[in-house]
């Protein structure tokens, strides 16, 4: 991906020809006393007639106005810096008198300033809409179309309107075989590889072992490997989404990666690769990164400084154990208001706004199904620790030490896996040991630790206990004084949701009871 700020090199542009503006400048001269002196005079009409026959204008974006180059199918932003720039390689082309580069070099905080260049020539730009039925993925040397059910190369003449150079992937492409075969049948995902082992690309069997949630036994049985396969359609699908620019009001979900083991209420894992999956997202498409463990980061009021209608994707890395998903609410679904430093407030449309990738150690508390229809849950396994990284387990580090072979291979997998998306959408997985993993943070520990004793004597079960009775109890033998009594019920209640039991209620003059009810399904 092309970064908005990379230095700008001239010599990557071709300089067209045009008989009135080819030159900007002209030299005077003057006799006196013999002695011949000579005088350069910079024309600001020529100049900008200049940049406009090179296809340099000036563009109005987010409350403001930017400057840019347009060349075939791509916008390219350019500071004054990058003008001037590009106009001294002209000179240098045009094996123009060093009088003539001094002068330009001498006035250029005049001539390349913001003001000067604000009377440049404004240009509407028709931007490449984003498509519900495909996605475009622009390279150095073609264009790539995906939908539900075709990958092509692109004849270039069929793009109507252009694409900003940051979107279009500084590699070659070729287009290769399926990695995998996807099926829906009697309401169940599967697949089958048709590609050998030593054609597929070192991402795809990365997202294989982050689905191998039962390696660690010899033989898995057969329901567990489909778990494990639809654990990577799972992944396959959320890639697809995250890649897909069109944003459907219906789907505007945010993808959250979590751990599938469980594990304590407080311990975090970590190194499972929920981050490498992010990073890959982050090869393609221009990302505004949030580092959470800091929980006052959305606190700053200046936190989405940098996002522009053309950021393709929030990460919000590392949350912590008290997360607080409302903050994403209006994120989805709302019009984003980017608040820069020393600069004017913009807008972004829901539907040019970025899609959300959230990685977390912890379960994202939630507040019922208003957080559930936000969400779509992704699990990693704990094949990728602290100790067996994907470097070691590889032998090699994973987007920097690769050719353009494995480029290649890794770029023919985020096809497949939009067109997964596009066909069959969100693919959900397996998600019961992250939905106990949220259950069990949402108690805590300390009731935790109790109601498993306390519920592990069938003399508490099946049976109606007065729940002021139970709550003092929890009170005395944790040790907890400050949980209420209204917590205590709730907690009652996930507790039963997490058994697969049933919490009924009753009351009889006056006292408030309660049941454990088993054998009843999640």
């Amino acid at each position: 991906m092309k970064n908005l700020h990379q230095t700008f090199n001239p010599k990557n542009f071709s300089f067209k020809e045009a008989p009135n503006t080819k030159e900007f400048w002209a030299i005077s001269s003057t006799e006196k006393d013999g002695n011949t002196s000579y005088k350069v005079e910079f024309s600001n009409l020529a100049f900008i007639n200049f940049l406009a026959e090179n296809d340099i204008f000036r563009f109005a974006l987010n409350n403001h106005f930017i400057f840019a180059k347009t060349e075939k199918h791509i916008i390219r932003p350019m500071t004054g810096q990058e003008i001037r720039d590009f106009a001294l390689e002209y000179l240098h082309q045009q094996k123009a008198p060093d009088m003539v580069k001094e002068k330009i070099l001498k006035g250029a905080g005049q001539y390349f300033s913001e003001s000067n260049l604000a009377n440049l020539f404004y240009k509407n730009i028709p931007e490449i809409q984003a498509q519900a039925a495909y996605m475009d993925f622009y390279f150095q040397n073609a264009i790539v179309r995906v939908s539900a059910d075709h990958i092509k190369i692109l004849d270039s003449q069929e793009q109507e309107g252009f694409v900003w150079e940051e979107n279009v992937i500084e590699h070659p492409i070729s287009l290769l075989p399926k990695t995998i075969e996807p099926s829906f049948e009697n309401e169940k995902y599967d697949f089958e590889q048709v590609q050998k082992d030593s054609e597929l690309s070192a991402f795809y069997w990365f997202l294989e072992k982050a689905s191998a949630f039962h390696h660690d036994k010899k033989t898995p049985s057969p329901q567990e490997i489909a778990e494990q396969k639809l654990g990577l359609l799972n992944k396959l699908s959320a890639l697809g989404y995250l890649l897909h620019n069109y944003k459907a009001p219906e789907i505007n979900k945010a993808v959250i990666a979590m751990d599938y083991k469980i594990a304590d209420v407080y311990e975090s894992n970590g190194g499972t690769g929920k981050s490498l999956f992010a990073n890959a997202l982050q090869k393609v498409l221009s990302t505004k990164y949030i580092n959470a463990r800091n929980a006052k980061v959305f606190e700053n009021p200046h936190w989405n400084e940098g996002i522009t209608h053309r950021t393709r994707l929030l990460f919000i890395d590392d949350t912590g154990i008290k997360f607080d998903f409302g903050t994403c609410y209006n994120l989805l679904t709302g019009i984003w208001t980017i608040n820069p430093k020393n600069r004017q407030q913009y807008d972004i449309l829901p539907k040019q706004s970025p899609k959300i990738y959230i990685a977390t150690n912890y379960a994202i508390e939630g507040n019922g199904e208003s957080d559930l229809r936000r969400q779509f849950l992704v699990a990693f396994s704990d094949f990728f620790n602290k100790e067996r990284t994907p470097a070691k387990y590889f032998y090699h580090r994973f987007f920097e030490d690769w050719d353009v072979s494995e480029w290649n291979r890794f770029y023919n997998l985020l096809f497949e896996a939009t067109q997964i998306y596009l066909k069959y959408g969100l693919i959900e997985g397996n998600s019961q040991n992250l939905e106990i993993r949220k259950l069990r943070q949402n108690m805590g520990e300390d009731f935790l630790d109790w109601a498993e004793v306390y519920f592990s004597d069938n003399q508490n079960l099946q049976k109606e206990i007065p729940k002021k009775e139970a709550y003092e109890t929890f009170q005395e033998q944790s040790n907890n004084r400050f949980m209420k009594i209204g917590k205590f019920k709730k907690n009652l209640q996930l507790f039963a949701k997490m058994k697969g039991w049933a919490f009924v209620e009753k009351k009889t003059s006056g006292v408030e009871y309660f049941e454990m009810q088993k054998n009843i399904s999640i």
